[in-house]
């Protein structure tokens, strides 16, 4: 568990754990002062902001609860989807086709892992780190 503070001022928790019996779902909480979403494993749970417009409810429509949806890993890792990361490498394919830029790349990819050791090494030194 970690307590975040952006650069704006926000304030943000990370928790993570793979020893939760029977196992959570992946949930990724966002609340402001004009909304909030929360989404778990592949589904947006909730989707509000005090000003909608019609990409709202396309987007409560297209992610939100359906049918078809991996269950997610938490109980059983054997229940993990492949469809990430399968849709992952087309999107190299098509950039290095292109010529073009991943949608995520391997900077983005250091920047998670970056995160993750940083909470570590904040845990055992006992004091903040700053991650630039």
């Amino acid at each position: 568990m970690a307590a975040v503070r952006f650069t704006n001022g926000a304030l943000g928790v990370v928790e993570g754990t793979t020893g939760a019996w029977p196992g959570t779902k992946i949930r990724i909480e966002i609340g402001g002062m004009n909304g909030s979403a929360v989404l778990e494993d592949e589904t947006v749970i909730s989707w509000r902001f005090q000003d909608e417009g019609p990409a709202d409810e396309e987007i409560r429509k297209k992610h939100g609860p359906r049918e078809g949806l991996s269950g997610g890993g938490a109980g059983d890792p054997r229940a993990i989807s492949f469809e990430g990361h399968r849709l992952q490498f087309e999107d190299y394919v098509r950039a290095i086709r292109t010529g073009g830029k991943p949608y995520c790349s391997g900077e983005d990819g250091r920047a998670a892992v970056n995160i993750i050791t940083s909470i570590y090494r904040s845990a055992k030194e006992g004091k903040p780190v700053r991650i630039e």
